[in-house]
């Protein structure tokens, strides 16, 4: 287990970002329309003062100006926007005399320039503008207007989408707690369903529930690890149930020759009968041991990439003295044949083991006066090893399981049967090189096994 510090919440992480993406893309938003509006609304006061100013050059480019004329023509401009604050000054054409102030006298008239440029509008600090003219009599017009209407429309619109911001968020979290609460209920209900699980044999059904496509796919790998697991410890009890079946026959069998030996005085020769029927169950004992072993550790070997490059017909001649002889002892002509080149990259132990338990596996069904043939054949790109004998051959109906664990035949007349972990370890040896076994009928009558190996292990990059 874990310690706790390490832990975190999956939904407290989604909420938080989920509202900070949702806070951030909302902002955004909010300040992007706030410089539209301001834009337009700054556009706008901009247009209105301009407008007022060109009708009241327009209206004077056909009559005289007077104090009088613009008073009336500025009350008539300032009722079309009553909502506007419109002040107006006038000077003479020499510029030096103010002719009159008319419209609205706003409180921020005063602090308009006495004098400006022509044609240039002026910001003031107090929210107004100010712009000036010159009309075709020479008289200066200037316009003082209050944006104090347009700057509302900016603050609704900073209000509502405050407003709208808040609303936003406060659904999205809703949203996303709720989502969360949902998604953790799950999780949950999957760990209880996990824990619930105490044997190999128990299962865990939750891929029939209406459930996400992702928290789906976790139970099914869920769900089929438990599978795996189940067929992993399956495959370990049958092995040790069958080691333990194979070895107790041979075990009593020695203690029962050990005691009857012991009961009385006998001959040298025996005590020499009873000590090599002896060795020769420890010697299949020890034989099957190692198969169990190898057996077991061929997936570890294949992760562990143990290879290196030998002769495997050098090699050959020289682990298999024992079955030569073997064979010489049973009266069995087992004859090596080598062609091609003998070099090959791979896991030695594992490759001589292969063709040691294919000879001895001949031998264990070849008749006295038989025979057993060995070929070595390597080609350019991989070598061939073929077992052949004139024994009985391999059963129908076995054919397709011979290369499991514990799978045999009936033992060979006055032979006793094998473990059955032989070809088993051979087919893993094949398979870890990259390779494939065959198993046909042989030209001697018998059975023929072929084994076929690359001559560099394909999970690794040829030199």
């Amino acid at each position: 287990m874990r310690p706790k510090a390490s832990r975190w919440s999956l939904g407290s992480r989604m909420l938080r970002q989920l509202a900070l993406t949702a806070g951030v893309i909302t902002l955004a938003l909010s300040l992007t329309g706030l410089w539209f509006v301001h834009s337009a609304a700054d556009s706008q006061a901009e247009a209105l003062l301009m407008e007022e100013l060109d009708e009241s050059r327009a209206e004077f480019s056909v009559r005289e100006l007077s104090a009088e004329s613009f008073a009336a023509i500025a009350e008539e401009l300032n009722a079309r926007h009553p909502e506007s604050e419109l002040a107006w000054r006038v000077w003479t054409p020499d510029g030096e005399e103010l002719l009159g102030e008319f419209g609205h006298s706003p409180g921020g008239s005063e602090r308009a320039p006495w004098k400006s440029p022509i044609d240039q509008t002026i910001r003031l600090d107090n929210g107004y503008r100010w712009h000036a003219i010159r009309h075709k009599s020479g008289h200066t017009v200037a316009l003082l207007l209050n944006e104090k209407p347009f700057r509302r429309l900016v603050d609704q619109y900073m209000v509502t989408a405050l407003v709208f911001m808040v609303a936003g968020l406060t659904s999205v979290l809703l949203v996303g707690r709720t989502c969360s609460v949902q998604l953790s209920r799950i999780l949950a209900r999957i760990a209880q369903r996990a824990r619930a699980v105490q044997t190999a044999s128990a299962t865990m059904q939750l891929s029939n529930e209406d459930l996400p496509s992702e928290v789906d796919e976790v139970v099914e790998a869920l769900e089929q690890m438990l599978i795996n697991s189940r067929a992993e410890t399956e495959s370990s009890r049958v092995l040790i149930a069958g080691i333990a079946h194979e070895l107790r026959a041979p075990i009593q069998n020695m203690i029962g020759e050990t005691e009857v030996a012991l009961m009385g005085e006998h001959s040298v020769d025996e005590y020499r009968t009873v000590l090599a029927s002896q060795f020769d169950e420890m010697r299949h004992m020890g034989d099957a041991v190692n198969n169990l072993v190898a057996l077991c550790s061929a997936a570890k070997s294949a992760q562990a990439q143990v290879t290196e490059e030998f002769d495997l017909f050098e090699q050959v001649r020289f682990r298999l003295q024992r079955e030569f002889h073997r064979a010489e002892r049973m009266g069995v002509e087992l004859l090596l044949s080598e062609h091609g080149s003998p070099r090959i990259r791979g896991d030695r132990e594992a490759i001589l083991a292969a063709v040691r338990n294919f000879v001895s596996n001949a031998l264990d069904w070849c008749p006295s006066g038989g025979h057993v043939r060995l070929v070595l054949d390597g080609t350019e790109h991989e070598l061939e090893v073929r077992v052949e004998d004139d024994g009985p051959g391999i059963p129908e109906e076995l054919r397709s399981r011979i290369f499991e664990p514990f799978v045999r035949g009936p033992a060979a007349s006055g032979r006793r049967a094998g473990y059955g972990l032989g070809l088993a370890l051979a087919r893993s040896a094949a398979a870890n090189q990259g390779g494939s076994i065959e198993l046909d009928k042989s030209p001697l009558g018998g059975a023929r096994f072929r084994m076929r190996i690359p001559r560099t292990r394909r999970a690794e990059p040829s030199a």
